[in-house]
């Protein structure tokens, strides 16, 4: 018999669009599955889609659990899923997006043919509004400083050995942004053995509310939490490079800074670019001085000039 997979989705006021997540959940060609649907207090026909949903589809190979969170937050909503989960591997997903019918069986077919592998990351198609789609493909290289630049392990984009995520605390409740980028982070601090996969395992969706808050200096008393959180997991770590986090740290501060420039936010920009520069070393404030212009001016890519240069 093969071995039970479960698949974790938050759920918040997603009535319109969440039957293509289930029907894709439905449709994967692996079992036996337990879906695990977490309603975050919804307020529209939410957990009434969940309910009609589970009473249709739900079989001896397909278990579905409904629960409810009421702590605000889809990080608060995944760690009431994870402890649900009673089999070895699993993965999180959005309640907007798609799983492709063979992702499941693509992800434990690596998992099975070699015990050691923890992580599988995966390409996923995502579908902006208005234009085409394109792959956003798993990338190599420093595996943490892929997943700091470019979020290697999206939510959509990864299966996991449970207990690895257990040993690394599960989501930071904490964080209001970033928090698929924060505990990626503090999964690969673990070193784990990852494989990456190029086969496409979700179709990711923008949505109406994904376009809303789309500038980042509206967004600019989130970003220092999930940031600190990455220092303070470094800071813990014996990884060979939780150094190198450290500065990477200060670059995405810098990043963050030159963004708010660019939007014309100089009084957020002006102090937090002084105060990243007040607490490195020459030589780095060099580099970041040249990363804040670069960026400010519209520039893309300085991530790899910085990875040669560290």
């Amino acid at each position: 018999m093969q071995q039970r997979f479960s698949i974790v989705i938050p759920v918040y006021n997603r009535a319109p669009v969440l039957p293509r997540v289930l029907d894709s959940v439905a449709a994967q060609t692996w079992r036996p599955l337990h879906l695990i649907l977490v309603d975050n207090a919804s307020t529209d026909a939410s957990a009434r889609v969940m309910r009609e949903w589970a009473a249709a589809h739900a079989c001896a190979d397909l278990e579905i659990s409904l629960l409810t969170e009421y702590a605000h937050g889809a990080a608060a909503a995944r760690n009431r899923g994870l402890r649900e989960v009673r089999s070895s591997y699993m993965l999180f997903f959005d309640s907007d997006d798609a799983l492709a019918p063979e992702a499941v069986s693509r992800y434990m077919a690596v998992f099975q043919s070699d015990s050691s592998v923890d992580i599988v990351c995966a390409d996923c198609m995502y579908h902006p509004i208005g234009r085409l789609p394109r792959l956003v493909r798993a990338r190599g290289g420093a595996l943490l400083d892929t997943h700091i630049h470019h979020c290697l392990l999206r939510t959509q984009a990864y299966a996991v050995r449970t207990e690895l995520l257990r040993e690394a605390g599960g989501w930071n409740e904490q964080t209001r942004i970033w928090d698929d980028w924060e505990l990626g982070v503090r999964l690969l601090l673990r070193n784990p053995t990852v494989r990456l996969e190029h086969f496409v395992a979700a179709d990711i969706y923008e949505s109406e509310e994904s376009l809303t808050g789309r500038s980042y200096s509206e967004k600019a008393l989130y970003y220092e939490t999930p940031i600190k959180a990455v220092e303070q997991a470094a800071q813990a770590s014996d990884h060979p490079a939780a150094r190198r986090v450290m500065a990477l740290m200060c670059y995405r501060r810098m990043m963050l800074a030159a963004l708010f420039a660019r939007e014309g936010r100089e009084d957020l920009a002006l102090p937090l670019r002084d105060e990243v520069l007040g607490n490195v070393s020459r030589r780095m404030g060099l580099l970041l001085r040249a990363a804040y212009i670069y960026i400010r001016c519209g520039g893309r890519g300085f991530d790899r000039i910085l990875s040669l240069l560290l």
